[in-house]
């Protein structure tokens, strides 16, 4: 099947002052995979958003096989055969793989009162995940499932609406490399098939793999497209960014003979197991390994949120052996969580309240919020992050996840007290841009004295901006490394071989 499904002419969006598509032309044929890249805040979400049916356009022309059509809602959307998967799951964990994609649409068998047709329900179910290509039981809880099953459930839920136009964003951002490897099975048995497929990454090494075209967008506008080999990845982060920008290289500052701010004693929890080690003033302290290695939990605890079976923390020469969340915070301690959606973001408030969440006591007076603060502190935290575009009075979930990231991140700048921030997967689904001003903001608030713990499993990521890496397996610490002309291959190696890798270090 071929032809044009979708074409976008000269369409323009605003909000408020802001410009944030502009004469944007864009078209998606059937049976193809077209890519949108773009930094931070350069209007791929509010493309993705209008496709959708989640936002109208102010001026321009849309057209759906030919014919003009004005999206109203996102059902609109969605009965004329646009469905979107966002980075972020809208599954319903307790209900089954089968209950999740027909949520809200259950066949019904009418046995005098009307009851949900499970038959049908489940063999339904079990076409499309045949149709997929996938061995999946379709009354298996979703809560059951790992993130790359669950992937496939959305997908599934999707084109059981007879999807014409199937919307990807960032869909292998939380999979590893076999749960990749399907979903691009999966997304080639669709394409056959004559679905047109929109894919949003900043995973560039994906796009031969998958792309047949690539749109570039920047500043609200798309630059210029391109088929999937026509331009290098060096050349596509050119025409992102407007110009050459260098991946911030962190200079290395000696850091070893500095205080200790928080020092880790033989912490034990369900997950992890006989932790130790010391964080110094305004270090930066980077724990990788394999995925269940226990690094989310490690973070969780020191904040909080596991109970500690054995060891303490101590921060600032105060002991600690099972705190509360909102003590941890009353002693200088943040948390920016690599789950945006359910553990970092408050959906349906402002950019500015999910700023100040985390300052209630220095913003308020007898329990009245001073409006004079709370502008204060959102526009302090809104500069120094580069949130970008500036408007503070809008609900939080209509940014991207860039822009989310970094409102989160400002949430802990304005505590007066912040002694340790905690960052999981800080740049997860961010782009090539944006990485690079996170970067170098963490270089500024440790240039402050202020010590980070970063998780992460981008290797080059621990590399540019750590002082020293730990190395966690099975729940376990088991490598410790300075980085001092550390290479990929050698952090790779060492995560990859875990413990042997240290006895080998010790033995040669």
């Amino acid at each position: 099947m071929t032809g044009t499904l979708l074409e976008m002419k000269k369409i323009c969006k605003s909000f408020g002052t802001v410009d944030v598509l502009k004469e944007i032309d864009f078209k998606l044929n059937a049976g193809e995979v077209h890519a949108i890249l773009g930094s931070n805040g350069a209007g791929k979400s509010t493309l993705v958003k209008m496709i959708s049916g989640a936002y109208q356009a102010d001026s321009g022309e849309i057209l759906l096989e030919g014919s003009p059509i004005k999206f109203q809602s996102t059902q609109k959307a969605k009965e004329m055969g646009i469905s979107i998967v966002y980075q972020e799951f809208s599954l319903f964990n307790h209900l089954s793989v089968a209950e999740n994609i027909f949520a809200g649409r259950y066949p019904v068998k009418n046995t005098g009162i009307k009851v949900i047709d499970y038959d049908k329900l489940y063999a339904d179910s079990d076409e499309l995940l045949k149709r997929v290509g996938v061995d999946i039981d379709s009354r298996e809880l979703v809560e059951n499932l790992p993130v790359g099953e669950q992937q496939i459930v959305e997908i599934c839920k999707a084109i059981s609406l007879d999807a014409k136009i199937l919307i990807l964003d960032e869909p292998t951002s939380a999979l590893n490399a076999k749960e990749t490897k399907k979903l691009f099975e999966i997304v080639a048995r669709l394409k056959e098939s004559g679905v047109g497929i929109i894919y949003i990454t900043h995973r560039l090494n994906e796009l031969s793999e998958i792309c047949d075209c690539i749109s570039v967008f920047r500043d609200g506008k798309n630059i210029g497209t391109y088929k999937v080999n026509e331009k290098s990845i060096s050349e596509m982060v050119d025409l992102m960014l407007g110009a050459v920008n260098k991946i911030h290289t962190k200079e290395k500052i000696d850091k070893v003979n500095r205080k200790n701010v928080l020092s880790i004693r033989n912490l034990t929890t369900k997950d992890i197991e006989n932790i130790s080690f010391n964080l110094k003033e305004g270090e930066i302290l980077g724990i990788t390994g394999q995925m269940g290695s226990g690094r989310t939990e490690l973070l969780k605890t020191i904040f909080g949120y596991e109970y500690i079976l054995q060891g303490q923390i101590e921060l600032n020469g105060k002991l600690f052996t099972n705190p509360k969340q909102h003590i941890m915070i009353q002693n200088g301690i943040g948390f920016v969580t690599e789950d945006r959606k359910n553990e970092g973001i408050l959906l349906g408030r402002s950019v500015r309240e999910n700023i100040v969440v985390s300052i209630m006591k220095q913003i308020t007076s007898r329990f009245v919020i001073s409006n004079s603060k709370e502008d204060k502190y959102s526009k302090q935290a809104i500069k120094q992050t580069g949130f970008f575009p500036n408007l503070p009075d809008k609900e939080i979930e209509f940014f991207s996840g860039g822009n989310q990231q970094k409102a989160i991140l400002g949430r802990w700048l304005v505590i007066e007290n912040l002694k340790v921030l905690l960052l999981d997967e800080p740049t997860r689904g961010i782009d090539v841009g944006a990485k690079g001003q996170i970067y170098k903001l963490l270089e500024d608030i440790s240039s402050k004295g202020i010590s980070l713990i970063v998780v992460s499993s981008d290797i080059e990521e621990l590399i540019q901006i750590a002082d020293r890496i730990l190395i966690m397996e099975k729940g376990r610490l088991v490598n410790e490394i300075l980085n001092e002309n550390l290479t990929v291959n050698e952090l790779t190696t060492a995560i990859m071989e875990g413990a042997e890798w240290k006895d080998k270090q010790l033995s040669s």
